[in-house]
This record gives C-alpha cells, structure tokens and sequence, in this order.
C-alpha cells in the first residue's frame, strides 16, 4: 500500500504562484493594483501553512482514483471472461447435442474461429492484470491451465461424429472442463474485490487524516482570503460576467445590448470598447445590408434610366437631407445635361443650360469634388458652386471614360460612412449604367438602317406583328403604306450610288418629318419603304399618303438636275388583310398599281377580299 510520505513526495509547487509577481509587473491602475493585493495576499498564506496538505490531499486522492480504476478495469475484464466462457459451454453443447449436421458444423466452426480465440485473448489479459497478486496469480495459472486442457479435449470433439451418446459423454467433458475455469475465474474475481477493498480501506484512511490535517493548517488562513476575494469580486466579478456575456452575444452575431460601464479603470474601458465594437459592427451590419439590396437591384434594372433612378433613390434614402441629381454626357460628348429631375427655375438647371462636360470639375478631373457655397475656392465648379450650401460630386468612370457625374447637395458635412457609400454606390452603378448604354446602342443599331436612319428590316417586322396584334386587341384600326422612289435606277446610272445614297437619306428624313409621333416607318430594302399607321383609317391613309407624295418633291439633292417622286400602296388591316404578312403583301400590290398606273401617285389596294398568310 502506498504510505502517505511516498504520497507527498511527489509534490509539485503551481507554477503560476511563482509567476505571479512577473505576470503583475504590467500592471498598475485600478482593477490591477487589487488582483496584485489578492494574489499576494494568498501566496504569502497559502504558500506558508498550506502546501504540505494540499499536495497531501491531492497525492491520495489521485492514488484513490487509481486504485479505483485499476479495479474496475481488472473486474471488467474477469466478469467479461465469465460471459466468454458461459457463451462456449452454451454453444459447444448444443453443438454436440443437435442431430442438425448443417447446424453442428456451422456452430463448431464459430466456437473455433471466434469463441475459443476470445477466451484465449481474455485469459492472458487477465493473467497481466492480477501479475502483482500472489494468490491471483496462482488462480490465473490454473485458470490458464484449465484453457489449454479446454482447448486439447475440444480440438479432438470438434469434428468427431458418433451416436447421441458418444457425443453426449465429449460434452459432458467438455462442460466439466468448462465449469472448472468458471471456478477459477469466479475465484479471480472474488480476490480482486476483496483486494480492491483492502486498498481502498487503507486509501480512504490515510485520505481522512490527510483532509483533517489540511483543515486545521488552512482553515485560519481561509477567512483571510476570503475577505480579501470577495473585496475583489464585489468590484470586478459582476461587471467581468455582464461583459463576457455580452461578448458571447457578439460572437453570436447580435450587437444590439448595451453595457453602459461605469468608472474609469480597466474593466471600464474594456466595457467601452467592447460597445464600441458592437456599434460600428450594427453599423457595418446594417452598410452590407443596404449595399446588397441596392447591388441586386441594380442588377436587375431593365435599362440605363432605371439604373439611375436607382441610384438616386438609393443615395438620398442613405444620406440624410440630400437631394441628388444624375448628370450624362451626350453622345458626342459635347453637352452636360441632367437625366433625373431638376426643380425648374433653380440655379442648376440654369447652370446646366448648353453646358460643356469641362464646367464640372468632377468630370475634368475623373475625380470626387466638393464644393461650399460659403468659401472661395482658386477654381470653382461651373456647376456644384450654383447649389446652395454644400455639394459633392462624384465621377461615373467606367475603364477610364467618363460617363457622367453624380451631384449630392447636401445640409451639413458628410461623415465617413456617407462618403463610403457615396463612393461604393457609384462604383457599384457605373458598370451597370455603361452596360446598359452599350446594350441599348446595340439594339439600336441593331435595329436601324445606317444610310437613313430609318427602322431596318428586321425591326418592321417584329414591329408590324407587335402593332396588328394590338390593333385586334383594340379594335382599331391599322393602316400600310408601301413606298418605292420612282425610276431610281435610272438615277444610280446616271448620277452613281454615292448620289442615290443622298437621295434615300434625304427620303428617309422627309418622312420623319411628315410622320406624327405615333407613326412607324422604316426601309423595306433598296429603294423601298413601309410606313405603319396605327388608330388610321382608309380615309386617314390616303390622306397622310398623298401628304407624303407631295414632301418628296420638295428634295432637292446638290448635282440632281430631275424631281425626285414617289409611288405609294395603301392596305387597311381588316379591310384588306387579316394578318401581319397579309398586309404587308396587300399593300405591296397596291404599290405595283401605283407603279403600273404612271408612278408619283397613291393606290389603294384594287382587291377588297382580306389577305391572310399564305393566301
């Protein structure tokens, strides 16, 4: 048994009570002036009256622990053993015993590849634990002896065969075997808890003392400490729990508590920080939130317009008092112009009238400018210095262009999340806006002939669809007219192509100038075009057509030295046709009456019957 002097041999002194000086040294205000008066406090009485009794207590409680635990394990092992054995004598009976073949070779074959082996396995972990046992050992051999007498008189029963009593008479051996190592293991187990106790008696024993002893050592020293502890926690405890509880919620993603510390020591500012923490990150939280609801929203803006008014709308949400104004250069970037509303009669649309993209600095200088109504500045911005107050403008540059500005006017000076988002938000906007300028020109072009600037083929024919369909929605009427510049051959012989391209141009003007609002006209191909009236009727047409006749004389065309005429088809939708491609060829067939009927002149469409597709 262990004695209690070998017990506290082993002592060893905490690290952390010789640490403790070099760990305070960095210490010198507030909370930390009263931990260093605590610590010294209990080392000076702890170290001197407390030592030899706490290692004491704590060497017997471990041997406690290890007594407790080897005799578990050891019981374990024994008890298991015993299961091991009652489950071979169950199988290698019955395995003698069944008249079944199949069922007697299958449970021989288990007993030999599994049981046996597990037995074997468990006898010597056995035989190892209770090595430090005299008596124990002396059961464990014969235990051991047993097994091999089991195993000899089971390896010449396994496969032998034989009437019901022969076999009944191995199985008798074999149990008799069986229930001997059942004894001995039954043995085992019976010395190792009477062992077991006699250790933990004489443990328990010198534990008591042990405790006793470190009563009466520490118990005059305890009061002490526990006034100078708890002088510590009354100050710092609650205030340590209230912050490690609130830093647990901000780990967890909720920075909406408050702490509101009081005083001005460590623990205090530690309280400030940590709120500060908490506010810049609802502040964050909240920049992200916003930044992403108005990121996805750009995306899915449908044209350069809406991306705009997104931005926009985004930017005076955000800042507080702001008004913002969107300015675009044009096409040939020779005009700044505002695209999203401005109050009329103000100073800024004044200011913007017939202005050059170099008035505004932001443009100039592909860079944020500020401006105050209210200081003098060596250059001033043509157009920021009109708002009244304070204003920021900010540059939509995509790949080095310059696209535009964004103009903010606002009451009071922008702090620095305001410029952020000012900045991110037009950073985020200008891809998109060039995105959708580029498309829309895309589809423009798409969609135009280049020598006139009229709608190409492609477009009539999506558009004629879009318009006869709404005209039967609507039970109105749609009108066509097929136009063909007369002996325009002639002109391209004679004048050459570059002279016939200065008279479609010309043409295709003339009509934009005839044509009302609502009207759609675009060049059929060569020298032919298709004008579209929606809401006219026959009546309408002829009228509006003749008018059309008579313009084209009016082109005149610098070397052409003969009147340019047209000749033009009517068809009425419902009248004369019932679809879009009934209409275009009824209108197309009125052309050739106008032609085959002296030319310069209007036709309608001969055949009252409706064309369909196909007809």
């Amino acid at each position: 048994m262990t004695t209690f002097s070998q017990l506290s041999g082993s002592l060893r002194l905490p690290r952390r009570a010789s640490n403790v000086a070099s760990d305070l040294r960095g210490y010198r205000l507030g909370v930390s002036a009263r931990f260093a008066t605590v610590v010294v406090v209990l080392a000076l009485c702890l170290a001197a009256v407390g030592a030899t009794g706490i290692s004491a207590v704590h060497s017997t409680h471990s041997s406690l622990e290890r007594i407790y635990s080897d005799n578990v394990v050891t019981t374990r092992h024994i008890a298991d053993l015993g299961t091991r054995i009652d489950d071979a004598e169950e199988a290698i009976l019955y395995a003698l015993l069944t008249n079944d073949m199949t069922a007697r070779r299958h449970l021989a074959a288990q007993v030999t590849s599994s049981l046996i082996p597990n037995i074997a396995q468990r006898v010597s972990t056995v035989s190892r634990l209770v090595s430090d046992s005299a008596v124990q050992r002396t059961a464990s051999k014969r235990l051991s002896a047993a097994f091999v007498d089991f195993t000899r008189a089971w390896s010449a029963s396994a496969t032998a065969t034989g009437t019901f009593a022969a076999r009944s008479a191995r199985a008798q051996k074999l149990a008799t075997l069986l229930d001997r190592m059942s004894a001995y293991q039954a043995a085992l187990f019976s010395t190792e808890g009477a062992e077991a106790r006699t250790r933990a008696t004489n443990a328990a024993r010198d534990y008591g003392a042990n405790v006793q002893l470190l009563i009466a050592i520490v118990g005059g020293g305890l009061l002490v400490t526990i006034l100078v502890v708890l002088w510590l926690i009354r100050g710092t405890l609650p205030r340590l729990l209230a912050y490690s509880r609130f830093a647990e919620r901000m780990v967890a993603g909720d920075y909406s508590g408050q702490l509101q510390p009081q005083g001005r020591d460590e623990i205090a500012r530690l309280g400030r920080t940590l709120e500060e923490v908490a506010r810049r990150r609802r502040a964050e939280d909240d920049y992200d939130r916003a930044q992403t609801e108005f990121s996805n929203a750009l995306q899915v803006a449908g044209d350069e317009p809406e991306a705009r008014e997104l931005l926009q709308r985004y930017l005076e949400r955000s800042i507080p008092n702001a008004r913002v104004v969107v300015l675009n250069r044009d096409e040939g970037q020779e005009w700044l112009n505002a695209v999203t509303p401005v109050p009329d009669g103000s100073a800024l649309a004044a200011a913007l009238e017939a202005a050059a993209p170099r008035a505004c600095l932001s443009i100039r200088n592909a860079s944020q400018h500020t401006e105050d109504a209210g200081s003098e500045r060596l250059v001033a911005c043509e157009i920021c210095s009109r708002e009244p107050g304070l204003s920021t403008c900010t540059p939509l540059l995509v790949g080095g262009e310059v696209m535009g500005a964004i103009l903010i006017a606002h009451l009071s000076q922008l702090d620095d999340e305001s410029r952020r988002r000012i900045r991110e938000s037009v950073r985020q906007a200008a891809p998109v806006i060039a995105n959708l300028r580029n498309l829309a020109r895309s589809q423009s072009r798409a969609a135009t002939d280049a020598l006139t600037g009229l709608a190409n083929r492609r477009a009539l024919e999506d558009t004629i669809k879009r318009m006869v369909a709404q005209a039967h929605r609507a039970d109105l009427p749609l009108a066509a007219l097929m136009l063909d510049l007369d002996h325009f051959k002639e002109i391209n012989d004679d004048f050459g192509h570059a002279k016939g391209d200065e008279i479609l141009a010309a043409f295709g003007a003339q009509l934009e100038d005839v044509l009302r609002a609502g009207d759609f006209a675009a060049r059929y191909g060569g020298e032919e075009f298709m004008v579209l009236l929606p809401g006219t009727d026959a009546e309408g047409a002829l009228v509006l057509a003749e008018r059309l006749r008579v313009a084209v004389h009016a082109i005149r065309v610098n070397g052409l030295d003969r009147r340019i005429t047209t000749s033009v088809g009517v068809a009425i939708l419902g009248e004369h046709a019932l679809d879009a491609e009934g209409l275009e060829r009824a209108a197309d067939r009125a052309l050739y009456l106008a032609k085959a009927s002296g030319r310069d002149r209007v036709q309608m469409v001969a055949d009252e019957t409706p064309l369909a597709a196909g007809a």
